[in-house]
């Protein structure tokens, strides 16, 4: 997380999947999501740690997330919303949240 915070103050961590839901066995592995600004830096977190063999870094751009949570299809950030525990910032992912619940909620015309 350390290693994150470094790169982009401002970023939004959390884990999702298996560890979150409480279906997570002796051997599963780490799910970590970010969401930042700065996804071309973020992107190379995972090569800082080559041992760290059971860590899954997914990192996303801001419109990116907003992106899939609108997509019609069952994508990674709507297993994220479902399933997820914050560790850093949560302002970004809620921020996120509240603009596309404004949208989805708008009077349509």
């Amino acid at each position: 997380i350390k290693e994150a915070i470094n790169i982009d103050p401002f970023s939004c961590i959390g884990l999702f999947g298996s560890r979150v839901s409480g279906g997570a066995k002796k051997d599963s592995d780490w799910d970590v999501f970010i969401i930042t600004a700065k996804k071309k830096n973020m992107e190379k977190i995972g090569a800082k740690f080559p041992y760290a063999k059971n860590i899954h870094f997914e990192v996303f751009s801001i419109d990116e997330f907003e992106d899939n949570l609108v997509a019609r299809e069952d994508t990674v950030v709507k297993h994220i919303v479902r399933n997820k525990q914050i560790l850093f910032n949560p302002y970004p992912f809620y921020n996120i949240i509240n603009n596309w619940e404004m949208v989805k909620y708008a009077p349509t015309q």
